[in-house]
Protein backbone atom coordinates (compact mmCIF):
# COMPACT_ATOMS: atom_id res chain seq x y z
CA UNK A 1 0.00 0.00 0.00
CA UNK A 2 3.07 2.02 0.44
CA UNK A 3 3.52 3.07 -3.42
CA UNK A 4 -0.18 4.29 -3.40
CA UNK A 5 0.06 6.58 -0.03
CA UNK A 6 -0.59 9.73 -2.00
CA UNK A 7 -2.90 8.37 -4.73
CA UNK A 8 -6.17 10.24 -5.11
CA UNK A 9 -9.11 8.75 -4.07
CA UNK A 10 -10.70 8.31 -7.35
CA UNK A 11 -7.54 6.01 -8.22
CA UNK A 12 -8.65 3.31 -5.48
CA UNK A 13 -12.15 3.57 -7.15
CA UNK A 14 -10.60 2.89 -10.78
CA UNK A 15 -8.52 0.20 -9.34
CA UNK A 16 -12.51 -1.50 -7.82
CA UNK A 17 -13.41 -1.09 -11.05
CA UNK A 18 -10.33 -2.67 -12.95
CA UNK A 19 -12.01 -5.51 -14.62
CA UNK A 20 -14.07 -3.11 -16.58
CA UNK A 21 -11.08 -1.50 -17.63
CA UNK A 22 -9.69 -2.25 -21.49
CA UNK A 23 -6.44 -1.65 -22.27
CA UNK A 24 -5.69 1.50 -24.51
CA UNK A 25 -4.73 -0.27 -28.28
CA UNK A 26 -8.45 -1.33 -28.05
CA UNK A 27 -9.88 2.18 -27.28
CA UNK A 28 -7.71 4.16 -29.61
CA UNK A 29 -5.01 3.93 -32.11
CA UNK A 30 -1.53 5.32 -31.09
CA UNK A 31 1.13 5.94 -33.59
CA UNK A 32 4.84 7.67 -33.19
CA UNK A 33 5.24 11.46 -33.94
CA UNK A 34 6.97 12.59 -37.26
CA UNK A 35 10.09 11.61 -37.64
CA UNK A 36 11.94 13.85 -40.12
CA UNK A 37 15.68 12.25 -39.82
CA UNK A 38 16.94 16.04 -40.26
CA UNK A 39 14.37 18.56 -37.88
CA UNK A 40 16.54 21.51 -38.66
CA UNK A 41 15.32 21.05 -42.14
CA UNK A 42 11.31 19.88 -41.62
CA UNK A 43 10.98 21.91 -38.91
CA UNK A 44 9.96 25.51 -39.47
CA UNK A 45 9.46 28.78 -37.22
CA UNK A 46 6.69 30.72 -38.67
CA UNK A 47 8.94 33.51 -39.65
CA UNK A 48 11.30 31.39 -41.00
CA UNK A 49 8.48 29.60 -43.35
CA UNK A 50 7.65 33.12 -44.36
CA UNK A 51 11.16 34.03 -45.20
CA UNK A 52 11.40 31.45 -47.83
CA UNK A 53 8.21 31.86 -48.70
CA UNK A 54 6.97 28.40 -48.95
CA UNK A 55 3.47 27.91 -49.06
CA UNK A 56 0.82 27.36 -46.85
CA UNK A 57 -0.36 24.19 -48.16
CA UNK A 58 2.83 22.70 -47.41
CA UNK A 59 2.71 24.03 -43.89
CA UNK A 60 1.42 22.09 -41.26
CA UNK A 61 1.31 23.37 -37.25
CA UNK A 62 4.00 21.19 -35.29
CA UNK A 63 3.99 20.69 -31.42
CA UNK A 64 6.77 19.22 -29.32
CA UNK A 65 6.66 18.62 -25.90
CA UNK A 66 7.77 21.65 -23.95
CA UNK A 67 4.47 23.36 -26.30
CA UNK A 68 2.39 21.55 -23.39
CA UNK A 69 1.34 24.30 -21.23
CA UNK A 70 -2.47 23.00 -20.15
CA UNK A 71 -4.09 19.63 -21.16
CA UNK A 72 -5.54 21.28 -24.39
CA UNK A 73 -3.31 22.38 -27.35
CA UNK A 74 -4.77 25.56 -29.15
CA UNK A 75 -3.49 27.29 -32.14
CA UNK A 76 -1.83 29.82 -29.97
CA UNK A 77 0.47 27.44 -28.03
CA UNK A 78 1.89 26.26 -31.79
CA UNK A 79 5.02 28.02 -32.09
CA UNK A 80 6.99 25.54 -35.38
CA UNK A 81 5.35 24.36 -38.39
CA UNK A 82 6.13 20.31 -40.12
CA UNK A 83 7.34 20.89 -43.99
CA UNK A 84 4.09 18.34 -45.38
CA UNK A 85 4.94 17.82 -49.19
CA UNK A 86 3.12 14.33 -50.65
CA UNK A 87 3.48 15.40 -54.25
CA UNK A 88 5.77 14.20 -56.28
CA UNK A 89 8.84 16.92 -57.59
CA UNK A 90 8.05 17.56 -61.02
CA UNK A 91 4.10 18.42 -59.36
CA UNK A 92 5.86 21.45 -57.50
CA UNK A 93 7.38 23.31 -60.27
CA UNK A 94 7.03 26.57 -60.36
CA UNK A 95 6.28 26.41 -56.18
CA UNK A 96 9.04 28.03 -53.70
CA UNK A 97 8.37 24.43 -51.63
CA UNK A 98 10.33 22.85 -55.02
CA UNK A 99 13.30 25.43 -54.45
CA UNK A 100 13.59 24.55 -51.07
CA UNK A 101 13.40 20.72 -51.37
CA UNK A 102 16.51 21.98 -54.21
CA UNK A 103 18.06 23.38 -51.20
CA UNK A 104 17.74 20.63 -49.30
CA UNK A 105 19.60 18.43 -51.72
CA UNK A 106 22.22 20.73 -52.10
CA UNK A 107 22.99 20.18 -48.47
CA UNK A 108 22.76 16.68 -48.89
CA UNK A 109 19.80 16.06 -46.79
CA UNK A 110 18.17 13.96 -49.11
CA UNK A 111 21.55 11.66 -47.91
CA UNK A 112 20.57 11.11 -44.59
CA UNK A 113 19.69 8.00 -43.44
CA UNK A 114 15.79 8.21 -42.13
CA UNK A 115 15.45 10.65 -45.66
CA UNK A 116 16.91 8.10 -47.97
CA UNK A 117 14.91 5.66 -46.30
CA UNK A 118 11.46 7.37 -47.40
CA UNK A 119 10.42 7.07 -50.88
CA UNK A 120 10.20 10.76 -51.59
CA UNK A 121 12.97 11.91 -49.51
CA UNK A 122 10.96 15.19 -48.33
CA UNK A 123 7.54 13.47 -47.50
CA UNK A 124 7.51 12.59 -43.60
CA UNK A 125 4.21 10.99 -44.10
CA UNK A 126 1.71 13.75 -42.40
CA UNK A 127 -1.75 12.82 -42.72
CA UNK A 128 -4.50 13.37 -40.69
CA UNK A 129 -4.20 15.27 -37.02
CA UNK A 130 -4.54 13.18 -33.74
CA UNK A 131 -6.76 13.23 -31.01
CA UNK A 132 -4.51 13.98 -28.25
CA UNK A 133 -0.71 13.14 -26.91
CA UNK A 134 1.19 11.57 -24.97
CA UNK A 135 4.98 12.73 -24.84
CA UNK A 136 7.64 9.85 -24.15
CA UNK A 137 9.85 12.46 -21.98
CA UNK A 138 7.26 13.20 -18.84
CA UNK A 139 9.93 14.50 -16.46
CA UNK A 140 8.15 15.56 -13.35
CA UNK A 141 4.69 16.33 -15.38
CA UNK A 142 2.29 14.06 -16.80
CA UNK A 143 0.03 15.53 -19.35
CA UNK A 144 -1.76 14.24 -21.63
CA UNK A 145 -3.22 17.43 -23.92
CA UNK A 146 -6.27 17.13 -26.31
CA UNK A 147 -5.55 18.54 -30.18
CA UNK A 148 -7.58 21.49 -30.24
CA UNK A 149 -5.09 23.26 -32.68
CA UNK A 150 -5.64 20.12 -35.28
CA UNK A 151 -1.54 19.85 -34.91
CA UNK A 152 1.28 17.07 -35.84
CA UNK A 153 3.48 16.16 -33.09
CA UNK A 154 7.33 15.53 -33.37
CA UNK A 155 8.96 11.96 -32.46
CA UNK A 156 8.90 12.41 -28.96
CA UNK A 157 5.31 12.30 -28.55
CA UNK A 158 2.46 9.46 -28.89
CA UNK A 159 -0.23 10.97 -31.59
CA UNK A 160 -2.95 9.30 -30.30
CA UNK A 161 -6.70 8.98 -31.75
CA UNK A 162 -9.80 7.43 -30.47
CA UNK A 163 -11.59 4.68 -32.51
CA UNK A 164 -14.80 6.45 -31.14
CA UNK A 165 -13.97 10.19 -31.99
CA UNK A 166 -16.84 11.03 -29.96
CA UNK A 167 -15.66 9.47 -27.16
CA UNK A 168 -12.03 12.15 -27.60
CA UNK A 169 -12.34 14.44 -24.94
CA UNK A 170 -13.60 11.49 -22.57
CA UNK A 171 -10.49 9.22 -23.15
CA UNK A 172 -8.00 12.10 -22.71
CA UNK A 173 -9.47 13.05 -19.41
CA UNK A 174 -9.15 9.61 -17.85
CA UNK A 175 -5.25 9.52 -19.38
CA UNK A 176 -4.33 12.27 -17.49
CA UNK A 177 -6.06 10.98 -14.31
CA UNK A 178 -4.95 7.17 -14.43
CA UNK A 179 -1.86 7.01 -13.17
CA UNK A 180 -0.14 4.32 -14.67
CA UNK A 181 1.86 1.57 -13.08
CA UNK A 182 4.62 0.09 -15.18
CA UNK A 183 5.92 -2.89 -13.06
CA UNK A 184 9.60 -2.87 -15.32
Amino acid sequence: MGTYLRAPTVFFKIIEQRDKLKPLIEQADVRYGIKTGCNEFFYLTKKAAKSFGLEKAFLKPLVRTKDFRRVMVRSEDVKNLVLAVSKEKPELRNTNVFKYIHMGELKNINNLSTCRSRKRWYDVGVKKPSSMFWSKLTCQRHIVPFNDAGAFADCNVYEITPKDESQGKALCAILIVLQINNPD
